[in-house]
C-alpha cells in the first residue's frame, strides 16, 4: 500500500516539476519562436509590397514630374509661351519631382532595412548577396534618370533610362519571389523538441529515484 502511495506521489511530484520546467523554460521559447516567425513573415510580406506596389507607384510620378519639368525647361526663353506661368509650373512640377525622388529614397531605404531583418534568419544562405547585388543594381539604374541630369539626357536616353529602371526593379521582385520559395522561415519545431527533451530528462531523473530507493529497500 505504502509502495502505491509512494508512486503516485513520486508521480505527482515529476508532474508537478514537468509542468514548472515547461512554465519558467519552456514556454518563453516557444513565444520567442512564435515571435521571430510572425516577424520573419510580416518583413517578407512588406519586402515584396514595396518591391511590387510601392516602388512602381513612385516610379510614375517620379517619371511624369521629370517629363514635366524636361517640357517647360524647353518652354523657357520661348517667346511664344508666357514666361511667368512656365516659370510657375516648372516650380511645381519640379517640387513634384523632389517629393517623388524623396518617396523612392525612403522606400529603398526601408528595402535595405528589411533584407537585414530578413537575413538574420538564414545569415550565411547564398541567396542574400544575390538580392544585394539586385537591390544595387536597381539604385544604380535610377541614378542613370537622375533629376540633375536633365540637361545631359536627350529624349532617347531619358527613355532608355527608365526602360532599365524598369527592368532591374522587375529582376529585384523575381529574386524576392525566389527567395520566398527557397527559404525556410524560422522553425517553430526547436521549443517543441526542447521541450520532449525536458520532459524526458525529469521523467529519467524520478526513474532513477525510486530504483535508488528500491535497492535501499
Amino acid at each position: 500500500m505504502s509502495d502505491i502511495l509512494l508512486g503516485g506521489v513520486i508521480g505527482l511530484a515529476s508532474a508537478l516539476i514537468v509542468q514548472a520546467v515547461v512554465q519558467v523554460f519552456i514556454v518563453p521559447r516557444v513565444q520567442a519562436s512564435i515571435r521571430r516567425h510572425d516577424r520573419w513573415e510580416k518583413n517578407l510580406i512588406e519586402f515584396v509590397a514595396l518591391v511590387e506596389v510601392e516602388l512602381p507607384r513612385a516610379e510614375n510620378d517620379l517619371r511624369a514630374a521629370s517629363e514635366g519639368v524636361r517640357l517647360l525647361s524647353m518652354l523657357a526663353g520661348d517667346a511664344q509661351f508666357d514666361q511667368d506661368k512656365v516659370r510657375l509650373s516648372k516650380a511645381e512640377a519640379t517640387q513634384k519631382e523632389g517629393e517623388a525622388d524623396r518617396v523612392i529614397t525612403e522606400a529603398l531605404t526601408r528595402a535595405n532595412r528589411l533584407e537585414r531583418h530578413l537575413a538574420l534568419t538564414r545569415p550565411k544562405a547564398p541567396y542574400w548577396s544575390k538580392l544585394s547585388l539586385n537591390r544595387a543594381s536597381y539604385q544604380d539604374s535610377l541614378l542613370h534618370v537622375d533629376r540633375y541630369l536633365h540637361d545631359s539626357l536627350d529624349d532617347e536616353a531619358f527613355k532608355a533610362g527608365w526602360i532599365e529602371v524598369i527592368g532591374e526593379r522587375r529582376a529585384l521582385l523575381e529574386r524576392i519571389e525566389e527567395i520566398t520559395v527557397t527559404m525556410r522561415p524560422p522553425s517553430r519545431q526547436a521549443a517543441s523538441r526542447a521541450r520532449s527533451s525536458a520532459r524526458g530528462r525529469v521523467r529519467k531523473m524520478f526513474r532513477l529515484d525510486r530504483k535508488s530507493e528500491a535497492t535501499r529497500r
